[in-house]
């Protein structure tokens, strides 16, 4: 082989080489910068899953507080339409001292939801609606005399408590 053919090909077997030492340099140099940039994100990630199991460990412990799962419940008959109805009632019914005949509120509520009324024990606990009632805590319960002889249950809501 000549000289020259021998230093063509020793140039370009070079320049190959150096071509892909640089691809390969550039490659790296874009590997690292997509590692800088994914790094934080994973980081974040890791933090964020570890709040998420730590809530999750807290609501755990709370709902296995007897407290915490009766002010759930206490919440959901509340808000159940055969506690928020005599409300309404009373709202519109009661006597000038704000005080009003359980007897008045019975029938209207049983008309409204009278699954919740026939299921009422299994549902809440409670036989009655006067004892619905103040298991709801929402209300005053009271008996009072109507004058013949007879006791009567009337009921008023329970005044807002100041924050």
């Amino acid at each position: 082989m000549s000289r020259a053919r021998g230093a063509a090909l020793s140039a370009i077997s070079w320049s190959s080489s150096t071509d892909s030492t640089s691809r390969r340099m550039a490659a790296a140099s874009g590997v690292n910068r997509s590692a800088e940039r994914a790094i934080p994100v994973l980081k974040h990630t890791k933090s964020a899953l570890a709040a998420v199991e730590q809530g999750r460990k807290y609501a755990a412990e709370a709902m296995m507080n007897g407290e915490v799962w009766r002010q759930f419940e206490l919440a959901f008959l509340q808000a159940s339409r055969i506690v928020q109805l005599p409300g309404e009632i009373s709202a519109t019914a009661a006597q000038p001292d704000g005080w009003t005949d359980l007897a008045r509120a019975r029938q209207p509520v049983v008309n409204v939801a009278p699954d919740e009324m026939a299921s009422m024990k299994e549902r809440y606990g409670v036989s009655s609606l006067k004892k619905l009632l103040v298991a709801s805590e929402m209300f005053e319960v009271a008996e009072e005399s109507d004058g013949g002889g007879h006791r009567r249950t009337i009921y008023r809501r329970k005044a807002a408590r100041p924050n």
